[in-house]
């Protein structure tokens, strides 16, 4: 009887080692995989810091003409290319907008291909170091200068975050930026912010309309277009007046 249960707890010791050798095993695993860096993040940031204050400065120069272009009749589009844009977080939103981010996180860099954007960062903590990245896909919605950011998938380096727990970090940022959201979720149950994209107090006689926002390889393209109000009531007017006749 003694042999049996001797034999017994030998076993349970056995399965209980194997266990903890099992569990040590995957934190090692775990805590590699958070670390691991995502091949375009990485790319992004071999770019020479000069190289990136060009880039940052081309950024700012494109949202300038954006804002003239804006303020004239007609249509109008803007390119914003992935290296640009990589150069003004690198550069310019430290300086511009020292709050904006998490402490936590640093060095943003983004990604961008026809079905999606990614963006990393660094992220910093007590007990974690690891780089979070997040994907997301952008459509136009119907109405004045509504967008709707899909969040794709988050990840800490290899390993899978719930992407319903990035919505309030999306929000205080929009907090800062002064832009409202509207959580809905897609027919996937990923979660979509729904905004609307504010306009300078100097287009408030303006009917400034953004029509399609399209992603492509390395880069985002804007397309819209600028009205007068006044003249936009008058060819509202008219139209109305103009009745088809009847036989």
């Amino acid at each position: 009887m003694k042999r049996s249960l001797r034999k017994a707890m030998r076993v349970v010791g056995a399965l209980l080692l194997l266990c903890l050798i099992a569990l040590a095993a995957f934190f090692v695993w775990a805590w590699r995989a958070s670390r691991k860096v995502p091949d375009f993040y990485a790319a992004a940031l071999l770019a020479p810091e000069e190289e990136l204050a060009q880039s940052g400065e081309a950024l700012v120069q494109d949202l300038q003409q954006l804002r003239d272009d804006v303020h004239r009749e007609g249509t109008w589009q803007v390119v914003l290319t992935e290296q640009e844009i990589n150069g003004w977080l690198a550069i310019q939103l430290p300086r511009r907008f020292p709050h904006l981010l998490p402490p936590q996180l640093s060095d943003p860099r983004l990604d961008i291909d026809a079905t999606r954007v990614r963006l990393a960062a660094r992220y910093t903590g007590k007990r974690l170091e690891s780089v979070l990245y997040l994907s997301a896909s952008i459509d136009t919605r119907e109405g004045d200068n509504v967008i709707a950011l899909t969040l794709l998938e988050a990840h800490a380096g290899l390993l899978p975050v719930p992407v319903q727990s990035v919505t309030k970090y999306v929000d205080r940022a929009a907090a800062k930026l002064k832009v409202e959201i509207e959580w809905e979720e897609d027919e996937e149950g990923r979660p979509v912010a729904v905004f609307t994209v504010p306009m300078p107090e100097s287009t408030r006689k303006l009917d400034v309309r953004i029509d399609e926002v399209v992603l492509q390889t390395e880069q985002i393209v804007a397309y819209g277009r600028t009205r007068r109000i006044d003249s936009f009531l008058d060819w509202l007017n008219e139209s109305r007046q103009q009745k088809p006749s009847s036989d």
